[in-house]
C-alpha cells in the first residue's frame, strides 16, 4: 500500500500560490468586516468562545496566528492534562453548518447529518461538537480539528459555570475520541495534501 502524502503546515505554505492565496483571503475578510455585521457577529462569538474555554480549570486556550486561522482552518489551540499527561487539539469555531465535518452524536457517534447530531443548550447559544477532517478541497488533517458550530448565540450574556464546565468536558472527550481513532495526544500541523492540487510538489515528492 502506498504511503500517504504527508508535510508540515510550514512546508505547505510553501507551495505555489499557497501564501497569495491566504493573502487575498485576509484582504477581502478585512473588507468584509468593515461592511457586514455578520464578520462583527462572528468575531464576537468566537470572543465568547475563548472566554468559556478559559474559565475552564483543566484547559489553556490560545489564538492561531492569523495565517493559522485562514489557511489552517483554526481559531485556537486547547490543551490541558489528565493523568499527568499533556494533550491538545486545535479548535475551530464557526456560526453555521460547515461542510466536511462530521458532528457528534447522542451516542458517542459522529454523523454528517445536522439534525440527529447533539445539540448542547447553553443559556445564550447552542453548540454543535464535530471533527473537521479536511479542511476544503486543499488537504486532510492527520490529527481532525474539531469544531465548535455555534446556534442562536445572544451576546452580552454570562455563561454559568456548569455550562463551562460541561463544554470542557466534552471537548477533551472529543479528543479522546481522536486518540481512539489513532491521533496523537498533541494537536498536529502534519497535513496531506490533494496531490490534483499540489501535482508538482507532489511529483517532487517521489
Amino acid at each position: 500500500m502506498q504511503k500517504m502524502w504527508t508535510v508540515s503546515y510550514q512546508e505547505y505554505l510553501k507551495f505555489d500560490g499557497v501564501k497569495d492565496g491566504i493573502k487575498n483571503v485576509k484582504a477581502r475578510k478585512k473588507v468584509q468586516r468593515r461592511l457586514l455585521s455578520s464578520m462583527k457577529y462572528g468575531e464576537a462569538i468566537e470572543q465568547t468562545v475563548f472566554t468559556v474555554l478559559s474559565k475552564h480549570e483543566q484547559l489553556k486556550v490560545s489564538h492561531t496566528a492569523p495565517q493559522m486561522d485562514i489557511g489552517f482552518g483554526a481559531d485556537f489551540q486547547v490543551s490541558f492534562k489528565e493523568n499527568e499527561k499533556n494533550y491538545s487539539f486545535f479548535l475551530d469555531v464557526t456560526c453555521s453548518k460547515k461542510p466536511n465535518v462530521k458532528y457528534l452524536t447522542l451516542k458517542g457517534n459522529t454523523t454528517e447529518d445536522w439534525n440527529s447530531a447533539f445539540c448542547y443548550q447553553a443559556d445564550s447559544f447552542r453548540v454543535y461538537f464535530g471533527l473537521k477532517e479536511r479542511h476544503s478541497k486543499f488537504f486532510f488533517y492527520e490529527k481532525p480539528v474539531v469544531v465548535m458550530s455555534i446556534d442562536e448565540f445572544e451576546p452580552g450574556k454570562d455563561i454559568g459555570e456548569a455550562h463551562v464546565n460541561n463544554i470542557g468536558q466534552i471537548l477533551m472527550s472529543l479528543n479522546n475520541l481522536l486518540k481512539e481513532r489513532g491521533c496523537g495526544a498533541r494537536a498536529s500541523q502534519k497535513i496531506q495534501p490533494n496531490p490534483t492540487i499540489f501535482r508538482d510538489e507532489f511529483k517532487r515528492s517521489l
